[in-house]
């Protein structure tokens, strides 16, 4: 690899990195699909991120997946956080960040629980 930081501990974590760096990966087959990604937290047996070229994104527990930033949808700015099992998780979708609705005080934050979306309604505290 000619990326710099990365940690692996245990085996086969972090085997398809080629240029990614900053990656900490903790598990058996954590982090192993990522190749150019950076700034990543995989932790659990075969917790990994969503792409090769992830950043940022953090898997905890086993088979944990840590989705994109696609950027498709106006709440999807940052990077994905799981925690569980990928059949029993918890996720987030963006950064937790207030998405500002355009003209206006008022926003939401976008929640992936269980593989639905839900809508958190955020107001300004005046």
């Amino acid at each position: 690899s000619t990326g710099d930081n990365n940690v692996g501990l245990w085996q086969s974590c972090l085997v398809a990195l080629t240029t990614g760096s900053d990656n900490f990966s903790l598990g058996t087959d954590s982090c192993a699909t990522i190749t150019s990604g950076s700034d990543n937290i995989c932790i659990g047996r075969s917790a990994d991120v969503s792409a090769v070229d992830c950043i940022g994104a953090i898997a905890i527990g086993k088979t944990a997946i840590g989705d994109k930033a696609t950027g498709v949808l106006s709440s999807d700015i940052g990077p994905g956080i799981a925690i569980g099992s990928s059949t029993s998780k918890v996720g987030f979708a963006g950064d937790g960040s207030i998405i500002q609705t355009a003209g206006s005080s008022v926003g939401y934050w976008r929640v992936k629980l269980n593989g639905t979306y839900y809508k958190f309604l955020m107001l300004a505290d005046s």
